[in-house]
């Protein structure tokens, strides 16, 4: 009797699985909504002494080991990294800079970081931070930055992107270069460009096949750029007068996009494109949430290996208060709220936050109290 239970239980667990198998993958992912929990844990100790709030970084490298890095006491930049053995945080690398007006950015080849920064009306400058402290090295050909990103690309390559005013000739001026290991360069053919308005952000990232994309976000115009095999197409892919936009790239190719339409009030929209394609043909069709895009560079993330997820901060818009939360999107579009941030948490934070290789989701909270600037990472899970 065992041996014939034991037979039909197989049978049953066998047809559920060929369910599941020839289910669509939307209908696959909705079953996995209700499945899946997720699990808050603080990394290291509180990192105090910051001096802003968005003076800071996080990323994680090829091996999943979680850094941060901080700018502290003005005039300090420290790399910190997360010790499994100590469960706290262990100083990386340090260099003295004058103070910045923009967050440091921090960037991995396989497990050596790199950090760059812009120092107040200073060009800026990008340390390999292998060593204690790092090494140097730096476009000196930017006037009065404003705006700024970096990234180290799967093969190696060192970019910079960023806006500067040229004194009273130039304003909104955009430069990408490549450091070629003397002398930093203009990127593959990229065309300086000129905006009309104030640029506020810059974001590059890199596509799985190997494209570079920089999204810039200006007061009146957002444009979107990417590189046509290894030269850049010359003209923006699309634009669109969004309050602010963020993006990210998943390892599958998907190319995620949150912004807030300007024109209706508490509006949010995503859109989710394959990297081949990436602009948005239709803007305004797909209603995310009623809320707020959290207006800040870093706050969005997406998972390199499967399964695939997009995460963002995002103020949502309850009956009596908006709660920053981190929504999360598939790349079949089903989305849900995962993590209420400010259930646990008071005012307005620094929010950024990363994936680790296997998907494992950090988040860094900076807040002021009297006075004084506290960093916190988490990790969901």
């Amino acid at each position: 009797m065992k041996k014939v239970f034991f037979i039909l239980l197989m049978v049953f667990l066998f047809g559920a699985c060929q369910l599941l198998h020839f289910l669509s993958p939307a209908a696959q992912n909705q079953l996995l909504e209700f499945a899946d929990t997720y699990t808050l844990e603080q990394i290291g100790q509180t990192i105090s002494n910051l001096y802003g709030s968005e003076t800071y970084s996080i990323d994680v490298d090829a091996m999943g080991v979680l850094h941060v890095l901080v700018q502290q006491n003005g005039y300090e930049a420290n790399l910190y990294s997360y010790k499994m053995s100590a469960l706290n945080w262990e100083l990386k690398s340090t260099n003295s800079i004058p103070n910045t007006m923009y967050f440091p950015v921090l960037d991995f080849h396989g497990t050596s970081p790199y950090a760059a920064y812009m120092p107040n009306g200073n060009p800026p400058v990008v340390y390999d931070c292998s060593t204690l402290p790092g090494t140097g090295f730096g476009p000196a050909m930017f006037y009065y930055p404003n705006a700024m990103d970096f990234i180290v690309t799967s093969t190696g390559k060192k970019i910079i992107a960023v806006s500067s005013n040229e004194g009273s000739v130039i304003s909104n001026y955009i430069r990408v270069m490549e450091y070629n290991g003397a002398t930093w360069q203009s990127y593959t053919g990229f065309n300086s460009l000129i905006f009309s308005n104030y640029i506020t952000s810059i974001d590059l990232q890199e596509s799985p096949n190997g494209q570079i994309f920089v999204l810039v976000n200006s007061d009146g115009m957002n444009r979107l750029f990417v590189t046509a095999g290894t030269a850049w197409s010359g003209t923006y892919i699309f634009e669109m007068s969004s309050k602010f936009i963020s993006y990210a790239l998943d390892g599958a190719g998907n190319i995620y996009y949150i912004y807030h339409n300007q024109l209706v009030t508490n509006v949010v929209y995503y859109d989710i494109r394959n990297t081949g394609a990436p602009a948005i043909s239709a803007h305004y069709t797909k209603k995310f949430i009623d809320g707020a895009v959290y207006n800040s560079e870093k706050t969005c993330a997406a998972t390199k290996n499967t399964p695939y997820y997009f995460y963002t901060f995002a103020g949502v818009l309850g009956s009596s208060e908006t709660n920053i939360s981190i929504m999360r999107i598939s790349p079949d579009g089903q989305f849900k709220e995962i993590f209420k941030v400010s259930s646990f948490m008071g005012d307005m934070p620094g929010l950024k936050m990363a994936c680790a290789p296997d998907g494992t989701l950090y988040f860094g909270y900076a807040q002021n109290t009297n006075a004084m600037n506290f960093l916190t990472v988490y990790k969901l899970d």
